[in-house]
């Protein structure tokens, strides 16, 4: 079975993570290509990869789907993706967010 975590380099992603490919899957970490997702994908190891990507890019997105899909059938998508902004930061266009889907 192939999975695919986005935000998988940390957190509750990277708990996810873990946990399916300790299951068997053949996991895909997507997260931001400037994360430590590649050194998370060696330490699961198995056959867990990372794809450096950004949610709100679609043809991103796509590149790890694809990847996910090329290990084994996709059966799971987990997205645990996330922007945190402080209260006071009006400075993201708030349209912009609701165009990602996070």
């Amino acid at each position: 079975m192939g999975a695919l975590v986005t935000g998988g380099a940390s957190g509750l992603g990277r708990a996810t993570a873990e946990l399916l490919a300790s299951k068997g899957a053949k996991v895909v970490i997507l997260d931001l290509p400037t994360s430590n997702g590649e050194a998370v994908a060696a330490e699961i190891g198995g056959d867990t990869q990372f794809v450096g990507a950004d949610v709100t890019n679609e043809d991103q997105v796509n590149a790890a789907i694809t990847a996910a899909s090329e290990k084994a059938p996709l059966r799971a998508v987990v997205n645990c993706a996330g922007r945190g902004h402080t209260l006071g930061d009006y400075r993201l266009p708030f349209a912009r967010l609701l165009a990602s889907g996070v």
